[in-house]
């Protein structure tokens, strides 16, 4: 599984494990490539999305407890978008 939640960080699974991938910019047989390298990982989808929130709260240029809340905010607003359930009824002809 592969959620990207902004243009950096991505949630991923694999049978054991939950992470957060981070986009990096590699040089593959003499060309730029970019890909997504895992860089922590977790046993639920939960501690995943606490996890990368609490990363981009560290790595905030924040100065302040008012700077650090209103990235908190951004941080919160960017993680429900990414997370936001999206769901699409389409109802048959002839069918109530």
């Amino acid at each position: 599984m592969h959620i990207q939640i902004n243009q950096q960080f991505a949630l991923g699974s694999d049978r054991h494990a939950w992470t957060i991938k981070e986009k990096v910019t590699r040089k593959r047989k003499g060309r730029l490539v970019e890909e997504w390298q895992t860089i922590l990982w977790f046993a639920s989808i939960e501690q995943a999305v606490h996890g990368l929130a609490n990363l981009r709260l560290r790595q905030s240029d924040a100065q302040t407890v008012a700077e650090a809340l209103h990235e908190v905010n951004i941080i919160t607003a960017e993680l429900c978008r990414a997370l936001q359930p999206h769901f699409e009824v389409k109802v048959r002809e002839g069918r109530c």
